[in-house]
């Protein structure tokens, strides 16, 4: 496969599954560092072993993006570790269907800390890291059935 992102470091959230996973492991194969962030720490590292597989510095970090404490606890290891971010590759979110009417507020508090108070925190946090290399940020926003 080419190595189109060779030696650039990709932060992917949402990466122990799905789109992310798929996108992580994308990236990976094409050469890059991959960050893979998610909430079930089992798949987490189920995708890094895969990820490593490519030859390619993999860290998964357990991170629930409904808090911002954990959020900024991430966001400084990755600061520590790494000197710049190429990629930032929000994938992580949630949906709850259902008549809007009769929903709890809840719902709607964790589909806005989750799809749109997380990764506006976690771009803030990274920025930093991003600007030198004029790094990419991507939003994915999908549903399935």
């Amino acid at each position: 496969m080419n190595r189109l992102f060779a030696g650039q470091v990709a932060v992917v959230t949402g990466a122990s599954s799905g789109v992310g996973e798929a996108i992580a492991l994308g990236l990976a194969g094409h050469g890059a560092h991959v960050v893979l962030i998610g909430r079930h720490i089992e798949r987490l590292r189920a995708v890094a072993t895969r990820a490593e597989g490519h030859g390619v510095k993999v860290r998964y970090y357990q991170t629930d993006l409904t808090r911002d404490e954990s959020i900024a606890d991430m966001s400084e290891s990755l600061r520590r570790e790494f000197k710049k971010i190429d990629l930032l590759i929000h994938s992580a979110g949630v949906f709850r269907s259902g008549n809007t009417a009769a929903a709890p507020i809840a719902n709607f508090d964790l589909l806005y800390s989750t799809n749109l108070r997380a990764p506006y925190l976690l771009t803030q946090s990274l920025l930093p890291l991003m600007c030198e290399t004029l790094g990419q940020i991507v939003f994915i926003n999908s549903m399935a059935c």
